[in-house]
This record gives C-alpha cells, structure tokens and sequence, in this order.
C-alpha cells in the first residue's frame, strides 16, 4: 500500500480530466523567471479571502519580478507569452487516486506558446486544500506559500539537477530536525487520541504549543525563527476516503522540515497522527 501510494504522488498532479502531464519545466524555465513578469491570477470572486491575501502579500514580499494583477479571462489571452510567468490557484487530482477527489493547488507556471494550462512548465505547486473546502482553511498561511515557492526557485537554480515533475517527494526524502523548533499545533487537525499535551509528549519530544490560525499567521509575518507549523490538507468534512497531507513548514524560513500523506480510512483518519509525531522526531 505504501509503494502504491508513493505512485501516486510521484505521478505529478494532473489538470482534470488529463491523461498525461507535459508541462515539466526545464533548468532553462527556473533560470528565466527573473526575466518575466509575473500575472497573477486573481480568483473571479473579487471578495475571496484568497485575493485580499495574494495582494496584500504580492505587495509586501514578492520581489523577484515585477508584476501584474490580472483575471482569468487574461490569463487565457496571455498564457501563451514566454515573457510572462503566472502565479494562480489550479485544480486537479492524482492520476491513482480512485477518489479522483479534486485538490487546489497554488501553481507558479511560465508562459509557453501554444500551451494550454495542463502543458505550462510548472516551476512548483503547492497543494492549498481539497477543492470542496474553502478558501479559509489555508489563506492565513499564504505569506509561507509564497516564499516557499521563491525559496524552491532559488534552490533549484543553485542545482539544476533538482529540475523534477515532482519536487514534493524531494521534500518529503530531505527531512530536517525539529529538535530546536516550537511545532505550533490547531488542536482540531490532530487525531483524538493526540489532543492533549500529555498525549503528545508520550511520542513527540520537542517543544509544541497548541494555538489559533492567527498566532501561526503573526508567527510568519514576524519570521519568528523558533516556530514551525503544521500545514494540513484534507477534505475535512468530506466523506470521500482519499489523501491527506502533513507538511510541517518553517515561519521564518518557510522551509519544508516534514512532508508526508496517507490514504484515510478507518484506522488513518484526515488529521495529523501520532505515527507523524514519532517519524517528526526521529529526524
């Protein structure tokens, strides 16, 4: 079940309703995104918490190239533009995933001629939620998003050799110690058995602290060094039995420390487990 699982995240994220998956970027891609300018795609509701976010943060840290709000109407007029590179949300599924369950992912992808979305070069993607949720279980984390997917650009451009379809399992290989860390925790994305502090501490000997969306949010504006956090994507109040994912994220550096999933099912339920704790703290 594991090596099947391990399929399936290394099968790229597909475009709904694509059978294959052309847009790997090139060494070439990472090198020129310097050279263009960035439109970013803004959700067609002009209220969406994701919005205020993507343009409050734009503003504040984005300094790579220069750039652009634009609507998804033009992004299809200017998609096919190499001297644009496109920083928006994307839906699609694991192609092994019998669920077919629809994730949404925020996608930072160049401008290709000819190119539809499922064969833009796609630098990295980064899974936001299951598509059915909202866009306020992940917004308040977006300033991390963001400069983890800088940081990604930047790594691979320093070694080539990291050019991937899927740099997830990169992170997920290249785990780092928590040892120095305070992991903060929302106690509703934890198992049951794991919701107290005395629980924890049987499997997970580093510091953590249980607290609000806005305490991880204050922590990634300040880059407060000490703090780590746990980003869960699953499909909440969803019945489907699909994937559910645990990356543990820094709020000052926004490095991935921990990226790992499991197929939910009665025994592996959509939350972070007490197994996740103990691999946590072998690293």
């Amino acid at each position: 079940m594991r090596s099947k699982i391990l399929a399936m995240i290394a099968a790229v994220v597909l475009p709904i309703g694509m059978a294959a998956q052309n847009g790997k970027p090139t060494a070439a891609d990472y090198q020129n995104l310097k050279s263009t300018k960035t439109m970013v795609v803004v959700d067609d509701n002009m209220f969406s918490d994701y919005n205020a976010a993507i343009k409050t943060y734009m503003a504040s840290d984005w300094k790579i190239t220069e750039f652009e709000f634009i609507s998804r109407k033009k992004f299809e007029q200017r998609k096919g533009d190499p001297s644009y590179s496109f920083l928006m949300t994307t839906n699609g599924y694991y192609r092994d995933d019998d669920s077919k369950e629809k994730y949404t992912y925020l996608s930072l992808l160049m401008g290709k001629k000819g190119a539809q979305i499922n064969t833009m070069p796609d630098l990295i993607s980064i899974p936001l939620c299951y598509s059915a949720t909202t866009d306020q279980t992940y917004v308040y984390k977006m300033l991390a998003f963001m400069r983890f997917m800088l940081n990604h650009v930047e790594k691979v451009n320093n070694d080539p050799k990291l050019v991937s379809d899927s740099p997830l399992v990169q992170y997920r290989k290249d785990k780092k110690s928590l040892a120095n860390k305070t992991l903060y925790l929302i106690k509703s994305e934890l198992a049951k058995d794991i919701q107290s502090e005395k629980a924890i501490k049987k499997v997970y000997p580093y510091k953590f602290k249980f607290v609000g969306e806005d305490e991880i949010k204050q922590a990634i504006e300040e880059k407060d060094e000490s703090v780590v956090f746990l980003h869960k994507v699953g499909p909440e109040k969803s019945k489907k039995k699909a994937l559910c994912f645990t990356m543990i994220m820094g709020a000052a550096d926004s490095q991935v420390y921990f990226f790992d999933y499991h197929k939910i099912n009665g025994k592996n339920p959509d939350c972070l487990r007490a197994k996740d704790l103990e691999s946590m703290a072998k690293n």
